[in-house]
């Protein structure tokens, strides 16, 4: 029984830990013409090399496209990182947030 257990854990907690791994490099030509499963495996990257962080508004339309929502200075992307709900992807948003005097972006992360 023990060994049962510890197996449904250790599938567990790979599950949950997968989409860490399942990450490609950023490429804007991929992430335009991908969908939210390819851009999802490219944002990590995307944040990490601050791709587009001081960069202004038309810069970032040109390198992620056309937002899937706005508000004032915040523009938001859906993304899906390979998280599971069930067999339903749970998707996030990559939000990218400008300042609202230089135009430019000040910050971008993800969140659900």
């Amino acid at each position: 029984m023990f060994f049962f257990i510890a197996i449904v854990a250790a599938g567990f907690i790979i599950y949950l830990v997968y989409p860490l791994y399942d990450r490609i490099p950023f490429s804007s030509e991929s992430w335009l013409k991908g969908n939210i499963r390819e851009r999802g495996k490219m944002t990590r990257d995307l944040l990490e090399q601050n791709v587009i962080i001081g960069r202004m508004r038309p810069e970032v339309s040109s390198i992620l496209g056309i937002p899937d929502d706005t508000l004032l200075n915040n523009w938001r992307y859906t993304v899906d990182l390979g998280y599971r709900f069930g067999s339903s992807p749970w998707t996030y948003s990559l939000f990218v947030i400008f300042d609202s005097t230089s135009n430019k972006v000040q910050t971008a992360y993800t969140g659900d």
